[in-house]
Order: C-alpha cells, then structure tokens, then sequence
C-alpha cells in the first residue's frame, strides 16, 4: 500500500532541526495547557496506594487503609486483590523513587499507546511513525484525562497500554494470545471488562475465553495471596461506591455522575441510569460490528472506552483516557476528507466533532464550574454544563452508530468478525 503521509512524515525526521522545534513545541503547549487548565497534584493518589501498601507490609488489611479527605470523607485501596499483590514491591521503595517510577511508566505507556494508534490510523511505519510519536504524545498529555493520570500517579494509561497493545498489536501479529491483555487489565481493575464486548460482539469466542481465562488466573492467584481479603472485596467492597467517592463530584464523568447533579431524586436518578446505560450498551455493541466491518480496530477502541466510561457509576476526568484514539480517528477522518472533492457537510461535521472535543477534554470541568457547587439548588444550565465530556462522549456513540464512516474512511475487504 502507498503510504499517503510519507511525504509530510519525512519533513520531520529528515529535518533534526524541524524535528526538535515541533517536538519543544508541543511540550510547551503541553506545559502551557497544564499550568492555566490544571492544577499539579503531586501524585495524590499514588501516595494513597504508597501508603496503603505500606500499611499492608505492616502486617495489616490492605482494605482497612483509610486515609480522611476533606472532598471525599475517606479514601484507601480500592483496587482488586491482583493489584495489591502487583504493587507489594513498592513498600520497599521511596515514595520520591516511586514517583519517577511511576512518571517514566505513565509516559512510556502513553506513549505506546499513541504509537500504536497512529500507526493503524496514518498507516505510518519506521522513522515516519518515530517522528510522530515523538510530537503528538506530548500534545496527548494536553487532554485532561492524561495529563491528570500524571498529576495524580494513575494507572489508567497502564491499563491502556495493555488492552491497546492487546487489541492492535497482539491481535495482528500474535492472534492465539488476543485477550490476555485484556485479562490483566481486568485483573488488575475492574471496568476494563467492557473489552470483552468487542471480542463478543465480533465472535472472537478464542479471543473472548483467553481473556476471561487470564483475569480468573490472576484473580486466583491473588486470592491464593489474600484469601480473607478477596473474599471482602468482591463480595463488600467492589459494590461499595461510597468507598470511591462523591457519586455527585464533578469529576464524576459518566452518565450516573451527570444524572445525579441533574436530578435530586434518587429513584428517578437509579431509573434513568439504568435506561440510558442499556442505550449506550446497544449503542456501542452496533457501533463496535460496523467499525469492525470497516476494519477499524482504533474506533472500536474508542467506542468501547468511552461506552465503559458512560456506564460506570464512577468514571472521575482521569478514567477517560479512551478520547485520545477518539480524536485520532476525527483528526485522521477530516484530513482524509479534505483531500478528496464533496462531502462538505461531512467535513463540518467532523471537524465540529475535533474542535468541541479538544475544548472539552483539554479543560478541567472545574475551570468553568465550582468544585463547591450545589447541584440541588443550581440552575439548569448550571447542571447541564456539568456533563459536556459526557454528552461529548454520547454524540461520539452515535456518530460511530449512525455514520460509521465519519470514523473509518476504508471498508473492508473481508468482515471483521470469526473465531479468531
């Protein structure tokens, strides 16, 4: 196949100077966005989990860390068992080596993961994919998911670097292994199950069973471990949302969260959710069949994420690092478009899409909203204002449903679907 961006591609890597100017370019944007849009948490949340590890290595329950919050009440360790027993080595270390640690890895994956999403959108290898990697991953940590997985020392683009690599990579070089990321993933956090519907949805049964298979394994693995213990969180803890925090805050980024700033009662609020978690689910499973129809593994990641992202009870900013492929598919979607003669309302559409997505994931809902609001006695605008990145996210679902091809330029030759 002839490589459409070769040509552009080369003007980075054969020029070093370009290269570097572009690459300090987009740190300084990166920087710029993070210092007027975002506030520097100084890995918060690593600490908690540092701490909790090391409470653990004092011969304690690791669920029985609490830590008091003055936003949240308490926090401790909220993740499954495999997680802690992953995380026992950091109770030898220093919180200080930690943090660089935990920095390299955050970049590494983010890395990997932009890598791996340019190369099957932009069609881009060798030096040309270099080049961009280089440049587009510091204008990935411009989007508040990202940059806050690094404010707070998250595991989130951990996590996506596994199933990414899963889903892109092993998929297509390794397809007897398909899964296994996904398995870890779901081993280590419990949300990234909703990559298993890519797998049902498309019939991949070996795929599905391999993933299903590798997170039972290491689930037992840790249970082995921590007997007492994984018996508590997946029969008290795992459905104990008070333990994650206010349903309400507006860091709360899934449909749950918007509902209930919208609507005080809780009845009316439990309803809703349940209705429009069942639309997003069908929304997504019809989404996931045409973009793969379409051979288009990064959209059906995207749609995937961000669906998992709507139908979680809580999904905080840092949770949604699934918009970066979504951007990608737009970007790469419009410039596509403008190459080639009509389609305008097309054009618009997709670049509408681009523009409100970088306003809304590259602003933290707090620089135009009060994380002190009272939602019950707000104004409706007010309280609809509070869901953006989760009507962003719904608009994105049903474009991926109505009109596939704004995400997906090149149908496929054979469906997507089998027993791969």
């Amino acid at each position: 196949m002839i490589d459409p961006h070769a040509a552009t591609a080369r003007l980075w890597y054969r020029s070093p100077g370009r290269l570097v100017v572009a690459f300090i370019a987009a740190c300084a944007m990166s920087v710029l966005v993070a210092l007027t849009a975002s506030t520097w948490l100084h890995q918060f949340d690593l600490r908690i989990y540092f701490d909790a590890i090391a409470w653990w290595h004092r011969g304690n329950d690791v669920y029985s860390y609490s830590q008091p919050d003055a936003l949240m009440g308490s926090l401790g360790f909220t993740y499954p068992p495999f997680a802690a027993v992953v995380l026992w080595p950091i109770g030898w270390m220093t919180f200080p080596a930690l943090q660089i640690v935990m920095l390299a890895l955050i970049v590494v994956c983010g890395a990997a993961c932009v890598a791996l999403v340019i190369a099957r959108t932009a069609l881009i290898r060798g030096r040309s994919l270099a080049a961009a990697v280089l440049v587009a991953t510091p204008l990935a940590f411009t989007l508040e998911p990202w940059r806050q997985n690094l404010s707070l020392g998250q595991i989130n683009l951990v996590l996506a670097a596994l199933i990414t690599v899963d889903l892109l990579r092993v998929s297509v070089h390794r397809p007897r292994w398909t899964g296994m990321g996904i398995g870890l993933a779901m081993a280590l956090k419990i949300t990234p199950g909703v990559f298993l519907l890519p797998l049902l949805a498309t019939r991949r049964w070996r795929a599905l069973a391999v993933a299903v298979g590798t997170a039972a394994v290491a689930t037992s693995l840790a249970a082995l471990v921590l007997p007492s213990a994984s018996w508590r969180f997946f029969t008290d803890y795992l459905w104990d949302t008070a333990r994650v925090g206010d349903v309400s805050n507006i860091q709360n980024q899934s449909v749950r969260g918007w509902i209930s700033r919208v609507i005080p009662d809780q009845l009316v609020q439990a309803i809703l959710w349940a209705v429009v978690s069942v639309v997003v689910v069908l929304l997504a499973l019809g989404a996931v069949v045409r973009t793969e129809a379409r051979s288009a593994p990064v959209a059906t990641l995207a749609v995937t994420g961000l669906a998992g992202i709507l139908v979680a009870p809580v999904s905080w900013m840092h949770h949604a690092v699934w918009v970066m492929p979504a951007l990608a598919c737009l970007v790469q979607r419009f410039l596509e478009i403008r190459r080639t003669t009509g389609q305008p309302a097309d054009r618009r559409l997709v670049l509408a899409l681009v523009i409100s997505g970088v306003i809304v994931w590259c602003l933290h809902p707090g620089t135009y909203l009060s994380p002190d609001t009272d939602y019950a006695s707000a104004g409706l605008g007010i309280r609809l204002l509070s869901g953006l990145p989760v009507l962003w996210c719904l608009v994105f679902l049903v474009v991926a449903r109505l009109r596939p091809e704004l995400l997906a330029a090149r149908p496929a030759a054979t469906s997507g679907a089998g027993t791969r």
